[in-house]
């Protein structure tokens, strides 16, 4: 492996799990989305696209992962995901 592909995943290994993540939560008036930083909501929003903004901007500036882990309802099934 080379020497920047080792550098790349040691980086992500300690800093992943740091990253804000995203999940819908579904009440009775429709879904909101939640921000969450170590499982804890941080923030509600109305929309995917405004969650996804704001957890990609956080994860880019604070560790330069340009990715957001995408959760689905109550935090089943997530996947990484880059901006679309």
């Amino acid at each position: 492996m080379k020497d920047d592909e080792k550098e790349l995943g040691e980086r992500w290994d300690r800093d992943a799990p740091k990253c804000w993540q995203i999940m819908p939560f579904y009440r009775p008036h429709g879904a909101e989305w939640w921000v969450m930083e170590n499982l804890k909501c941080i923030r509600t929003l109305p929309t995917r696209e405004e969650a996804f903004r704001i957890a990609y901007e956080h994860n880019s500036k604070t560790y330069g992962i340009y990715a957001v882990f995408v959760r689905g309802a109550c935090g089943k099934n997530g996947k990484w995901k880059q901006q679309p």
